[in-house]
């Protein structure tokens, strides 16, 4: 790992570095010299970013500064991306932006509707300040515009492998707060006398190396009471996974305790979960009752030398036979169908790689179905990275007519959302990498597992080279779902004849006198058009293999109504060079280079060209 160049070791505990990189040092595998670097690339980051400036004993803070919401609310609209947007018969017009003046009923469908799906899992998942549920914004919203506005519910499927975690507001305290006791104990012995006391707001309880001052952040226990409150009469499916030994009980009301689990001595076997540190999930059913409490205990530590803390407790609330049916049914009787679809920190996270492409569950069916009930439907996809979306294409019998991305967009996401949805806010975002069709289409595909020779240890390559996203997608010929730098904008701009300030220039003189190219821009419709103008750089006749083409400059603005601007890109000397190997620099070859002005990668795509010659 050290001759390959691993500068940290992660997640914890150490199992590859640490006495085992002395040891190899000893025996000569690895030099001094290849440690000094790896320390010396680990400096940088702490010198770049400086945090050798922070003082380790200072207390810290949360701050919930207005100004950084509304940013953070800005930023999420900037990165919701239009997929699609076309006219519906029955409307004349688009489905998007939705006029509430027309609406008496709108029906939200989906999983991840009624949850924050706004961050990924592992270190990727933090806690806001708040949180908005895309249904809550919408009700709230719709419901400032008009009293006559119908917003009803249905979550069509379920999509978590899990139990689920408990939502906030169905825990209690012992003493009727929302939210868990968390009392700590420092050291092995999980009955004894509390060293600190909180209260944790959610059921999903990290513990990232940061623990209160009073405990030991190596050997600490915790002791978790409470209750979760159903909302619904049934069959209840309490669930835990934990890194280290536990111990649980569920009590119903006026019931006797329910062992959920009892593993003291961290018998049962491992899984991916928590970085491959978390259990296999023991489960226990419990008969409840609406607004009656079931009681819950639970009694945890640390494993010793483990160096990853976790416990994770969710409730399975039970569903009726017809759950998908009455999504559809709901779908149909409304003027409008807005569905939720996507992942969960359950399928994207840090400590392993999706298997699939696919959404989980049923969603697509789910898609495909009130689609066909609702030509009047509005897709959000809630992911981090693409998924398989045969939906949206053409060539469907019931192509979804609008959907639009906002992937993981924080804690301001639902609020973001709903001013796209309502045309508040123009989506300015651009795909910022290519969808594929399909999971083979990746470039990785072929590479993604290691070779496992019979007689030595396993390789991983990395044989794509150059060719990753768009690039690969050129050169194999294959057609993406959506190509880098797909988005669409409620307004329409029309671009003008691009100039170049010189179309020969000598390759040495490029830092000093870069290519800058101007391109007019004239707003042609009502609202504002953001245009995100992209030049793209192909070499004619490169020396070495190159791409097709390579994004080497862009341009954002928004063009108002009735007015013109222009943008200007500019063309330096590494939006021509590539990396010579035998002389160990970058090169800028001589030679003819088109750049090409499109808005994306795709080819139909592609506005203008230039032919600039570096001499």
């Amino acid at each position: 790992a050290a001759n390959a160049g691993l500068t940290l070791e992660m997640p914890g505990p150490i199992r590859v570095y640490g006495q085992g990189l002395v040891d190899a040092v000893e025996r000569g595998d690895v030099t001094e010299a290849t440690v000094d670097g790896l320390v010396r690339d680990l400096l940088v980051v702490i010198n770049r970013t400086r945090a050798d400036e922070r003082s380790c004993d200072e207390p810290e803070e949360s701050v919930d500064d207005p100004a950084e919401r509304a940013l953070t609310r800005r930023a999420a609209i900037a990165g919701t991306v239009l997929l699609r947007n076309d006219t519906v018969p029955s409307l004349g017009r688009p489905v998007l932006p939705l006029d509430p003046s027309r609406l008496t009923s709108v029906a939200v469908i989906g999983p991840n509707a009624v949850v924050d799906r706004s961050m990924g899992g592992g270190s990727a998942s933090l806690t806001p300040f708040a949180y908005r549920t895309v249904l809550a914004a919408l009700e709230d919203r719709l419901g400032e515009q008009s009293s006559d506005i119908t917003v009803t519910y249905q979550p069509g499927v379920r999509i978590d492998r899990l139990t689920p975690v408990a939502r906030r507001q169905q825990l209690r305290t012992p003493s009727g707060e929302p939210g868990l006791r968390l009392e700590y104990v420092n050291g092995s012995d999980w009955d004894a006398p509390g060293s600190f006391d909180t209260i944790s707001p959610t059921s999903m309880l990290r513990f990232f190396g940061t623990t209160p001052p009073e405990v030991d952040p190596v050997s600490f226990g915790a002791r978790v009471t409470g209750s979760f409150v159903p909302d619904i009469d049934g069959p209840h499916v309490i669930g835990v996974v934990s890194t280290g030994p536990v111990e649980m009980t569920a009590t119903p009301e006026g019931g006797d305790p329910v062992v959920v689990v009892d593993d003291p001595d961290m018998l049962i076997p491992r899984t991916r979960e928590f970085f491959g540190y978390g259990s296999e999930e023991s489960t226990a059913v419990i008969d409840a009752v609406a607004g009656v409490p079931i009681e819950l205990s639970v009694k945890w530590k640390t494993a010793a030398g483990n160096g990853f803390a976790a416990l994770r407790v969710g409730v399975r609330t039970p569903d009726p036979d017809d759950l998908f049916e009455q999504s559809v049914a709901a779908a149909a009787a409304a003027d409008v169908a807005i569905v939720v679809v996507g992942t969960n920190d359950e399928w994207e996270t840090e400590g392993f790689d999706r298997e699939v492409m696919d959404l989980p569950g049923e969603q697509d069916e789910l898609v495909e179905a009130i689609v066909a009930a609702n030509p009047n439907t509005v897709v959000i996809v809630n992911a981090g990275s693409p998924v398989t979306m045969d939906w949206v294409d053409e060539e469907h019998p019931n192509p979804a007519p609008a959907v639009l991305t906002s992937f993981f967009a924080g804690q301001e996401q639902a609020e973001a959302l709903i001013d796209v949805l309502t045309g508040v806010a123009d989506p300015g975002g651009r795909l910022p990498i290519t969808y594929p069709k399909q999971l083979a289409d990746h470039a990785a595909f072929e590479h993604h597992e290691p070779e496992r020779p019979a007689d030595g240890p396993p390789q991983q390559r990395y044989e794509e080279g150059l060719f990753i996203g768009h690039r690969h997608f050129e050169r194999a010929g294959i057609e993406p779902r959506f190509w880098l730098g797909h988005g669409l904008s409620y307004g329409t701009a029309e671009w003008g004849d691009a100039s170049a300030s010189e179309t020969t220039v000598s390759a040495a003189d490029l830092g000093d006198h870069p290519i800058r190219v101007v391109v007019p821009l004239t707003c042609t419709s009502e609202r504002s058009a953001t245009v995100v103008v992209q030049g793209y750089v192909a070499p004619l006749a490169a020396p070495v293999e190159r791409p097709v083409r390579e994004l080497k400059a862009w341009f954002k603005t928004r063009v108002a109504p009735g007015s013109a601007t222009e943008v200007t890109l500019e063309f330096g000397p590494d939006a021509f060079h590539h990396w010579d190997v035998e002389s160990g620099a970058w090169i800028v070859a001589p030679g003819d280079y088109d750049i090409v002005l499109a808005t994306s990668a795709a080819p139909d795509a592609e506005h203008q060209r230039i032919r600039v010659t570096l001499t």
